[in-house]
């Protein structure tokens, strides 16, 4: 999957998401575009069946605007990682760390370029995802601080959740 095509799906969803464009025919070209573009992926499998069952008017085994919006959130959560390879870089550095090939004491300075570098390129996690790796930026930032350090041990246990919301967004 492509960034651009990734960008330009995410954004419709996020439309709709955002509360700014819900009719049956918005939902038909997210559907058209998923359809065109992403028919052999994950991202595909998660999304036919919601975007195929969508009514306005709601129903048995029918999605309404919220339900479809809640789906819609995950998979932007989904895209946000995938795009520009985010969240394998993510978890490829805290999979170093837990395995003890980066030391505690020099996670952030490995941290903070590679968080810079996608926010230079316009490129953030959304979702829960994205609420955790912000209160994980907290935490890779008093590494070493002298008036409220975190103790490794802390540190090593935010990083495995961290870990495992990527694994769950990526897989």
């Amino acid at each position: 999957m492509d960034d651009e095509r990734l960008t330009e799906f995410g954004n419709l969803l996020r439309r709709f998401a955002n509360g700014g464009t819900r009719s049956p025919s918005f939902v038909k070209k997210i559907e058209d575009y998923l359809l065109a573009n992403f028919s052999d992926t994950d991202l595909f499998d998660d999304l036919k069946e919601p975007l195929a069952s969508y009514s306005p008017a709601g129903g048995l085994h029918v999605y309404d605007d919220s339900k479809l919006e809640n789906v819609f959130r995950v998979a932007l959560e989904r895209i946000s990682a995938l795009c520009g390879g985010m969240g394998q870089a993510y978890l490829n550095l805290i999979d170093r760390y837990l395995a003890g090939e980066i030391a505690f004491a020099d996670f952030g300075s490995m941290y903070w370029p590679m968080r810079r570098r996608f926010f230079d390129l316009g490129l953030w996690f959304e979702g829960k995802l994205g609420q955790e790796v912000d209160t994980f930026d907290t935490d890779v930032d008093v590494i070493g601080d002298t008036y409220m350090p975190i103790r490794e041990e802390e540190f090593r246990r935010r990083c495995r959740i961290v870990a495992g919301e990527l694994r769950r967004v990526l897989s």
